[in-house]
């Protein structure tokens, strides 16, 4: 008998608990493709119910993956590239053979060419430790390059399953959605802005080969962990970054929402360039009493308003950049492209690390 389990998550079905996980009004037939109530709402309401799953039962579902012959397709978030990669994801990369995703491409200027952002993004997964196959550059929004990602999965497969795997907002329903639509068949899995969506591993045929969907892992290193509902959406960009330019940055302090602010050590040349989603308001004014004025201007200047799960601690991270050109990272944000500044302080919650890399836009 098949296993009866909700086509939009994964989860196994069942009709007697209405409290319970994977809960459907539905009479039993394996045959007749069935939504779990909470998948359901999700997907036709905007309703949403708490994830049936915790990061444990997550890790032992991946872990089943990890022992089992296939290739990692692991999805990335342009916008967010660093703060996708897991170390998780690191240590998989050097057991499997892996295709990594960069999905978003849409959101990053496009007067930046497919070329340049690929060879950049291939220097970030090489520093972040991922040893990969190939790289694609994708917007499953768009529906870019998605018929170019279908033809690598099969040529990557090589005759082994194929897991779609990433961190929770990165697109990997949606990508699977995509490639589901570009062959003609129904995109079931459920898709939304809140985490653990997908409940379990669900095997789709693309092709000749199987690529399952898995549940995204979590990331307290990313401010997308702490950030719920009105919030997180806020800081998820959905359409193409302008970029915010500032200039003169002598003796100024920036701040980013409710969620961190800087002080750069600059000079009336220096440069400061904002990527974020254009509802993370990047505030900036004299540096004086700079914490306090955090502290004080929630939800007032400093908008979106900050999770009450965020960390409480503020911590500063100091990066010298000698006055080259550098990118700022705030995993789960985007970056602050730094030009001629000497040096920076970050105040950012703790546990969510600010990273400098190479500029990502030329």
């Amino acid at each position: 008998m098949a296993e009866w389990r909700c086509i939009g998550c994964g989860g196994p079905l069942q009709n007697t608990d209405v409290l319970g996980a994977f809960y459907t009004p539905k009479p039993q037939d394996e045959k007749i493709p069935v939504y779990c109530e909470r998948c359901y709402k999700i997907r036709h309401y905007g309703q949403i119910k708490p994830s049936f799953l915790t990061d444990t039962m997550v890790y032992e579902t991946l872990h089943q993956v990890e022992k089992r012959p296939g290739v990692m397709v692991l999805v990335t978030d342009a916008i967010d590239f660093s703060g996708s990669i897991h170390p998780f994801f690191v240590a998989m990369s050097e057991a499997k053979r892996t295709l990594v995703i960069v999905n978003k491409v849409d959101v990053l200027p496009h007067a930046v060419s497919e070329q340049t952002l690929k060879k950049r993004f291939l220097e970030k997964a090489k520093n972040a430790g991922l040893s990969i196959d190939e790289l694609i550059l994708v917007s499953a929004l768009k529906k870019k390059n998605i018929d170019a990602l279908h033809q690598a999965l099969l040529k990557a497969s090589r005759g082994q399953d194929l897991y779609l795997m990433g961190l929770t907002n990165v697109g990997k329903s949606s990508i699977l959605n995509a490639l589901l639509s570009a062959q003609g068949l129904n995109a079931t899995i459920t898709t939304s802005f809140e985490p653990n969506v997908t409940q379990d591993l669900i095997p789709f045929d693309i092709g000749s080969q199987t690529l399952y969907d898995t549940p995204g892992l979590t990331s307290k290193h990313s401010y997308r962990y702490f950030l719920k509902g009105s919030s997180l959406r806020a800081v998820l960009p959905l359409k193409e970054i302008k970029p915010r330019v500032f200039q003169n940055l002598v003796d100024q302090v920036f701040y980013g929402g409710g969620l961190f602010y800087l002080i750069p050590s600059a000079t009336k040349d220096s440069t400061l360039v904002a990527f974020f989603s254009e509802k993370l308001m990047i505030h900036h004014r004299h540096n004086g009493e700079a914490e306090e004025f955090f502290k004080t201007r929630q939800m007032e200047f400093l908008v979106p308003p900050v999770s009450s799960d965020l960390p409480s601690r503020m911590m500063k991270t100091s990066f010298v950049l000698n006055e080259s050109k550098k990118d700022i990272v705030l995993p789960g944000l985007g970056f602050i492209t730094l030009n001629k500044v000497k040096a920076v302080d970050v105040y950012h919650y703790e546990s969510v690390t600010p990273l400098m890399e190479e500029g990502l836009i030329g």
